[in-house]
């Protein structure tokens, strides 16, 4: 009953990694969907708090975040290219993080099966 609570405990932590690589992946395709549909030209600048600010965009330079609150200037074209790579970096990282959750799951259902001679046969959080 222990293998079977901890294997549940590691099923539920690879689903907050998932979702957390998940929204990452969404924040970068929303940044590449900004960059290709972006013009020169004034406009609303969100600034938090659902408060934005009247800007100018210039389209000749986008600063990518590099780690540690650091950033490095690309052209825009580049920028999506970075940007592009990042999300298909996370994409793989996905899949072998759902790989992974399968074959755990696959032991939780072994376990189960096992103790099917108990009334009680442990649910399993992690399965969608």
């Amino acid at each position: 009953m222990l293998e079977f609570q901890l294997l549940n405990e590691q099923v539920k932590a690879l689903d907050s990694e998932i979702k957390r690589i998940s929204m990452a992946i969404l924040e970068l395709t929303t940044a590449y969907a900004t960059l290709e549909n972006l013009k020169e030209g004034e406009a609303l600048i969100p600034i938090g708090g659902s408060s934005f600010l009247f800007g100018d965009v210039k389209a000749d330079v986008v600063l990518i975040p590099i780690g540690s609150g650091y950033f490095v200037a690309k052209q825009p074209d580049k920028a999506k290219d970075e940007i592009k790579k990042r999300m298909e970096k996370m994409d793989e990282a996905v899949k072998k993080l759902e790989e992974e959750k399968e074959k755990l799951l696959n032991r939780v259902y072994e376990l189960a099966r096992n103790l099917n001679g108990e009334k009680d046969v442990p649910t399993i959080e992690g399965k969608d």
